[in-house]
């Protein structure tokens, strides 16, 4: 059985107040400069998280020819998508895993730059040893764990 809660026109004007100014009332510019002063504290297990919510496990294939000869190469990838606004945390992630590249590539820092960039930007990790290493020390709790052993 629930309760009505009752509010002050005061309590009221509070709540309606923090409402207004959740992320999602706040503008591209707003979220971006916010990033741009937060720093940001990763480790393993923030990385492990972040991958089992935004991470995709991807494998390419493609065909190009080598000296005349059709050849098949393989790539296993990572990657880990976010709203463009939240570019400066991709490049965080890169920073500390020290590899993977931003997709698609523009100047982080120039707010122009982000505005006009895609919706979504990625970071893109083909070094599987080290993403190897990570995610058997550090498992994932979602479907993603499939994902990683396949």
């Amino acid at each position: 059985m629930s309760q009505a809660l009752h509010l002050t026109p005061a309590g009221a004007a509070t709540i309606i107040g923090l409402y207004n100014t959740m992320n999602t009332s706040r503008s591209f510019e707003d979220k971006y400069n916010y990033l741009s002063t937060h720093e940001f504290n990763i480790n393993d297990q923030y990385v492990q998280g972040f991958v089992d919510a935004e991470g995709y496990f991807g494998c390419y294939i493609g065909q190009p020819g080598q000296r005349g000869r059709p050849t098949t190469i393989v790539t296993c990838t990572l990657e880990i998508a976010q709203a463009t606004h939240e570019v400066l945390l991709l490049h965080a992630i890169i920073v500390y895993l020290g590899l993977g590249y931003l997709k698609p590539s523009y100047d982080i820092y120039s707010l122009d730059a982000v505005l006009s960039a895609r919706n979504v930007s990625r970071i893109v990790i083909n070094q599987n040893a080290p993403i190897i290493d990570l995610f058997t020390r550090y498992p994932l709790h979602t479907l993603k764990q499939e994902d990683f052993l396949d």
